[in-house]
């Protein structure tokens, strides 16, 4: 892997872990016996940067790399057809296999288009409108102005607020997998990949203030969690995600942002190794963890497991485990990028 960014692929890591993360917070109120509150938060809402954050990645990255090199959108799109669509197909094709007897053929065309083949492939879908409309976001980066930021985030209130106006049961049935939820984090994304440089020099200037935000807003996630769950009773513990929320915007800023500033300060080769491993397999572990966690819930089902801290700490690290080890084998395989997309 050539000319890798070893802060990047913190952000990296740390993102695939918190996705892994929220979907083994499910193993809490699967096996309550011994069901942990807080450690259920941690798992579920603390990680609420994880999905942002990838959306956000995407578009830095791309940025930084059309920044080197002439932008031809055909080999764009090629390159996202090879290494993101046919991976996303295979893993659907999977995924129903698992579902078999549950589906029909109006179904799984249904699913494959929303990205539903299992529920975590929806951010496939989104990632590849966010794709097919980069060369938009593109030259709206390299215009950019600091208002920008505020009209960015008008644009996506009003494409939310007009979808669900205007087609109340289609968004309904598809908001989970339309873009327009994401088109603020996508944007910041292309343009901190077009100034990575001074968004580095901003960090380390503003590091300590950046902290504290995060670490604000942390404690008002908590109040806000605690309230709307437990003295509000407005929600669910398990329901109540807080992706999408106004403060997970500043939220996820902070987590990229100090991800940043630590990750150009390791120098640890193990550490670096380590991050790195996960890095490069992001996305197929992204793609196949679930199998393993299902593989997982059926085991604890049949021999009657209770859940603890201590349990679930070892399910995420096993589950991460299995599925890099999955994610390199099978993209070592000849054409096992097109399987696993492109380890890097």
């Amino acid at each position: 892997m050539q000319d890798r960014i070893k802060e990047l692929d913190l952000v990296r890591a740390v993102a695939i872990i918190a996705v892994v993360m929220i979907h083994v917070a499910s193993f809490y109120p699967w096996f309550s016996k011994d069901f942990s509150w807080g450690g259920y938060y941690i798992y579920y809402q603390v990680t609420s940067f994880a999905v942002p954050t990838f959306i956000l990645l995407s578009g830095l990255l791309l940025s930084m790399t059309g920044a080197r090199r002439p932008f031809r959108y055909t080999e764009f799109l090629r390159a996202r057809f090879l290494y993101i669509f046919l991976p996303y197909c295979a893993w659907s094709a999977a995924y129903f296999a698992y579902r078999w007897d549950t589906l029909s053929p109006q179904i799984a065309m249904i699913d494959f288009v929303t990205g539903r083949a299992f529920f975590h492939l929806y951010f496939v879908v989104i990632i590849i409108q966010l794709y097919l409309l980069f060369p938009l976001f593109r030259l709206a980066a390299r215009r950019f102005e600091a208002h920008h930021l505020l009209v960015a985030l008008i644009v996506q209130i009003v494409a939310i607020k007009s979808a669900r106006f205007l087609a109340p049961e289609l968004f309904a049935k598809l908001s989970t997998t339309l873009f327009v939820h994401w088109i603020f984090y996508f944007y910041v994304g292309c343009v901190i990949g077009t100034r990575y440089e001074a968004f580095k020099s901003l960090v380390e200037k503003y590091a300590s203030a950046i902290i504290g935000v995060m670490a604000a807003i942390s404690v008002y996630k908590i109040g806000d969690f605690y309230y709307m769950t437990q003295l509000a009773k407005k929600a669910t513990f398990w329901g109540y995600a807080q992706v999408l929320t106004p403060e997970n915007v500043p939220y996820t800023l902070s987590v990229v942002a100090l991800c940043i500033f630590w990750g150009q300060r390791l120098q640890r080769q193990a550490t670096l190794t380590t991050i790195k491993v996960v890095a490069i397999n992001s996305f197929g572990v992204y793609l196949c963890h679930m199998f393993f966690l299902r593989w997982l819930k059926s085991s604890f089902e049949e021999y009657a497991v209770t859940s603890s801290n201590a349990l679930i700490l070892s399910v995420l690290i096993a589950t991460l485990m299995v599925s890099i080890a999955v994610t390199t084998l099978v993209g070592r395989l000849p054409y096992g990028s097109l399987v696993v997309g492109k380890r890097g």
